[in-house]
């Protein structure tokens, strides 16, 4: 554990899981007793229910290529120099001609040159299929050019995909990620829940948030409290070290100073279950998204699909 003078939660619930993938009895035991009420226990039967969903928006990479540029109009020295270096000629200019002359013998010189080796080519394409064979020097272009094709398609998105248990634990965040909860009965709204503001829209957190901060003001004060400083604890290192603990942290502009939402005046099962998935360890979500397969990371790439999935939820 951290030697700094406070309970790093983030931590403690990093050790839920022995090194055998195993839930840690010693540890559960602990963390039963640290949460007031039943809370773990309501947080853990949570995990087990498979009605926990973490959508993840990555929007697809895509990279720009450099396409070959096609020129339109020759260029007269280089047009010139091009084509009668292909047929071992050097173009003369006769003393009475003119530039024009010169560029337009050379373009009908090229158009020649080009309409011959595709006549060529046709007939040799022809002369294959008139003996119902195939040529291997044809064959192996073509497959060549259809390969790379299909390749240079291929790559950029192959060598861009990412874990998605990783991408949810980088710092600085590079995914956007809903959190949802579905309701034992279908008339009831499915549960949201957003780690990075501590807040859930369960009555249970909404009722907490009421009584002890909203309403937990005492008009004998010599000074009034902001509601903000009620609600979020604020660090700064200057005076205070910073902490590794990373529950109920929320996220700031710059490197400065901490934020940590004071979650024992407003917390939920909700919270607490994802913040153990989100807020501990890679292997912990690991577990209950693949080993135990109870709790659902599911990728969206496509934005259509990002709104209607926003659109359900609130409908």
């Amino acid at each position: 554990m951290s030697n700094d003078p406070f309970v790093d939660y983030s931590q403690l619930l990093a050790h839920l899981l022995t090194e055998q993938g195993e839930l840690n009895d010693g540890v559960v035991s602990f963390l039963y007793h640290l949460f007031p009420g039943e809370l773990f226990v309501r947080a853990m039967s949570l995990l087990d229910s498979r009605d926990m969903f973490i959508y993840m928006f990555e929007r697809p990479h895509t990279s720009c290529r450099h396409s070959e540029s096609t020129v339109t109009e020759p260029d007269q020295t280089t047009e010139m120099i091009t084509v009668h270096s292909k047929r071992g000629q050097a173009p003369k200019k006769r003393p009475n001609e003119s530039s024009e002359d010169l560029n337009s013998k050379v373009m009908i010189s090229h158009s020649q040159t080009t309409t011959a080796q595709a006549r060529e080519a046709e007939e040799e394409l022809y002369r294959d299929k008139k003996d119902n064979s195939i040529t291997p020097k044809t064959t192996n272009l073509l497959c060549d050019q259809s390969n790379a094709a299909i390749s240079a398609q291929q790559e950029p998105a192959t060598s861009r995909k990412r874990d998605p248990i990783k991408a949810l634990y980088d710092i600085p965040q590079t995914v956007v990620s809903r959190l949802v909860v579905k309701q034992d009965t279908p008339q009831s709204l499915p549960i949201c829940v957003d780690l990075d503001r501590w807040f859930c829209s369960c009555d249970e957190y909404n009722a907490q948030f009421l009584e002890n901060i909203l309403q937990n003001a005492d008009p004998d004060a010599q000074e009034h409290i902001p509601l903000y400083s009620r609600a979020i604890q604020e660090l700064n290192p200057t005076t205070t070290p910073l902490r590794s603990d990373r529950f109920a942290r929320l996220p700031t502009l710059n490197n400065k100073f901490q934020r940590y939402f004071r979650h024992e005046l407003a917390m939920c099962p909700h919270l607490l279950a994802f913040a153990i998935l989100l807020q501990t360890s890679p292997r912990t979500l690991a577990y209950f998204t693949q080993i135990n397969a109870s709790v659902y990371l599911i990728t969206v790439q496509n934005l259509d699909e990002w709104l209607n999935l926003h659109l359900n939820v609130v409908h």
